[in-house]
């Protein structure tokens, strides 16, 4: 097993070929690291390195039969910056950490929390308990589930559902084939799937202005009428397409 240590860290970054990273709180304020590879020709090979303030990690993929698959657990201060790129290989995090990015061509990423998100996946399904800032999300195939987003959010996914909780920003959604749930946003949304449900709550006694249209299926409006916001007034704006799927906007 590979250790390192890096005191003055707060930003890690991470290239893995292949594997599993757990991201869990540090005991003492520094960047702790453990590499496990699957044989010692590989381990011999990760490459650390620490410029000031940011950590570098490199687990090459490995030669000959082994499986190339590496176990890395690292323990951050809360706060700390995270830039992740893997060929195939799942995210687990359990502190609140600061700007995270995330890319795996294959694999599932679980958040915590984060200040903001950029996460990416070509094959698997993303899970963010919380973002204070904003977000972008999108996978391939796979779910995406957001409980809350503080600002702007961004989700794409080819193939599977998108389930968010409260939002504060602007919503933009694209699925290609999937349900899309927002439990409640105080922020325009723009949502359009090719085939799926759409649901949306409405915050608060916010008024709304709804463009919504489905070629085949039904739009429900499950909002008690309201005035014509004044020029000063907050209100939000829905616009959701569906090519084959209901609608319903009601009071989150």
């Amino acid at each position: 097993m590979r250790t390192f240590r890096a005191p003055d860290a707060e930003h890690v970054q991470l290239q893995v070929g292949a594997g599993l990273v757990e991201v869990v709180a540090s005991d003492d304020g520094a960047v702790h690291g453990e590499i496990d590879c699957d044989g010692d020709e590989q381990e011999a090979r990760v490459h650390v390195q620490t410029f000031g303030a940011e950590v570098r990690v490199v687990v090459p993929p490995a030669t000959g039969w082994a499986s190339g698959e590496a176990r890395i657990r690292l323990a951050v201060p809360a706060g700390t910056d995270l830039t992740l790129t893997s060929g195939s290989g799942d995210l687990t995090t359990d502190v609140r950490l600061g700007r995270v990015s995330a890319r795996s061509g294959s694999g599932d990423l679980r958040l915590a929390a984060t200040a903001t998100a950029g996460l990416h996946t070509g094959s698997g399904d993303i899970t963010v308990l919380a973002v204070d800032g904003e977000a972008d999300v999108s996978s391939g195939s796979g779910d995406i589930r957001v409980d809350s987003c503080g600002a702007d959010l961004t989700l794409r996914t080819a193939s599977g559902d998108a389930t968010i909780g409260r939002l504060t920003g602007r919503a933009e959604a694209k699925l290609a084939s999937g349900d899309f749930r927002l439990a409640a946003t105080s922020g325009s949304v723009h949502v359009r799937t090719a085939s799926g449900d759409i649901t949306v709550g409405v915050a608060g006694q916010l008024a709304a202005w709804l463009d919504l249209h489905s070629s085949s299926g039904d739009v429900d409006i499950a909002l008690p009428p309201t005035a014509e916001p004044g020029p000063d007034d907050p209100y939000v704006s829905i616009h959701a397409r569906t090519g084959s799927g209901d609608i319903r906007i009601a009071r989150a």
